[in-house]
């Protein structure tokens, strides 16, 4: 069921705090990263997105997903998801995994359930 392969995928991302403690370069960063890396990193990126985007079209044609824009929902949760270890501390009032079930509500708010 798409709901639970959403958690699922969210759950993964995050256990363990993987997401935060290893901050993965943000969009705009990657002009200074070399080119063979920007190659890996944008291929890890798309590789998230195809994921997700995959799980969120699922969805929407089960009727589990009402988001009209499930490619747009898939790139969103990404881009929240890397956007995290900007700003996220361990010292802070979120352990990693509250602050995954609060992304994984967030993320399934944005595909409409």
């Amino acid at each position: 069921m798409p709901f639970v392969q959403l958690g699922g995928v969210l759950a993964v991302r995050w256990q363990g705090g993987s997401s935060v403690r290893h901050p993965a370069p943000l969009e705009w960063q990657l002009a200074d990263v070399e080119p063979a890396n920007r190659e890996v990193v944008v291929g890890l990126r798309d590789e998230q997105e195809a994921l997700f985007r995959v799980v969120v079209e699922d969805g929407c044609a089960a009727g589990v997903f009402s988001t009209p824009y499930p490619k747009d929902t898939a790139r969103a949760i990404v881009t929240m998801g890397w956007a995290v270890s900007s700003w996220f501390r361990p010292s802070g009032a979120l352990s990693p995994e509250e602050l995954g079930e609060r992304y994984a509500q967030l993320a399934l708010r944005l595909a409409g359930t």
